[in-house]
């Protein structure tokens, strides 16, 4: 069997903000290894650090100490363009063009690769129909963005990532507005997207246990330390043990999920 392939990976990052009166360290020494086809849930309690490690995977956050890897090369070696054909992102964002179709938000996703052309090439209008069909919005695709529910937007903003066919998917709670119905087809959708196009695709979510059901693999923040790996490592490795302040939540191992108790 062929080792997957590393998209991207960490060593003893240490990731946080610089400001005025010095610097706010929130985690240090992560390190993380991200595999090709693989869809890997992020999860930790709320003020953790889950967004300021997305975004400083992504670039948008400079990180205060250790490497970020994007295909064996350092992040801060591409710019731009080059990292927007290597890494999609969906954040959460408040949409300001409300006069846009569906369609036409999720052809900006192939913005990174048409340059100056207003034209859409072949390959453009596949990636296009190809996310479009991915999230099942043909019926959709016609209407005005600020005409669908928030389930609905999440799925376009989700297909524009698709549309832009990068190796790498970044996704912060994806999940945050969507009932427990969709945030299973969500899931579903990233988990077919990775296997089957070989993405490297990492969600932020606190769904733990639906994480824990439908993941390739988990990462799981902690003050005092990182952990990655598929679901029954983490749960032999103890990593949901006291992993809220409230002691009537309680990982149980069997069920693989958290339960309250009396």
């Amino acid at each position: 069997m062929n080792t997957p392939l590393i998209s991207l990976s960490t060593k003893n990052l240490t990731i946080g903000y610089k400001h005025k009166n010095g610097v706010l360290k929130i985690l240090e020494n992560i390190n993380l290894s991200l595999s090709q086809g693989q869809l890997i849930s992020l999860l930790g309690i709320n003020g953790i650090g889950k967004t300021t490690l997305l975004r400083t995977l992504t670039g948008e956050f400079p990180s205060l100490e250790g490497e970020i890897n994007i295909f064996g090369k350092t992040l801060n070696t591409y710019n731009k363009t080059e990292l927007a054909k290597l890494i999609s992102v969906v954040l959460t964002e408040q949409l300001t063009a409300f006069s846009l179709s569906v369609y036409d938000l999720i052809r900006i996703g192939r913005t990174p690769f048409l340059g100056w052309r207003t034209t859409l090439t072949v390959e453009d209008e596949y990636w296009i129909n190809k996310a479009i069909s991915y999230c099942t919005l043909e019926e959709l695709q016609n209407k005005q963005i600020n005409q669908l529910s928030d389930g609905q937007l999440q799925r376009v903003l989700i297909a524009r990532a698709i549309a832009q066919n990068t190796p790498i998917i970044i996704l912060d709670e994806p999940a945050s507005h969507l009932d427990f119905h969709h945030k299973v087809a969500l899931y579903r959708i990233l988990k077919k997207l990775a296997n089957e196009e070989k993405k490297t695709i990492l969600l932020s979510s606190h769904d733990i246990n639906l994480a824990l059901q439908l993941s390739d693999q988990v990462i799981v923040l902690k003050k005092s330390f990182s952990f990655q790996g598929k679901t029954k490592e983490a749960i032999k490795s103890k990593v949901f043990d006291n992993f809220f302040s409230d002691s009537s939540i309680q990982f149980c191992e069997e069920q693989m999920r958290f339960i309250l108790k009396e």
